[in-house]
């Protein structure tokens, strides 16, 4: 049986750390970041749990950004906004 370990952080727009914030498109709508570093199992089963965590989160839009490298790590970004 695999199991996913996946690190998940999220934090408000406006939290996130700069680099993280660049990475929107929106241009002044955003709401969260969801940042998704997969430890052991499926990266694609560690982006749909951050997908979901995004979608709970979003009112209007949301964008992926893959293979972000982030501390060393290559993870996975959501970012969220409301227009």
């Amino acid at each position: 049986m695999n199991t996913l370990e996946a690190f998940i952080q999220v934090w408000s727009f406006g939290e996130a750390p700069a680099e993280l914030q660049k990475l929107s498109t929106h241009g002044g709508d955003e709401d969260y970041v969801v940042l998704v570093d997969t430890i052991s199992g499926s990266s694609n089963e560690g982006d749909s749990l951050g997908e979901d965590i995004a979608a709970s989160l979003t009112v209007c839009d949301m964008e992926c950004h893959q293979d972000i490298t982030y501390n060393g790590r290559t993870v996975t970004v959501w970012i969220t906004a409301h227009a």
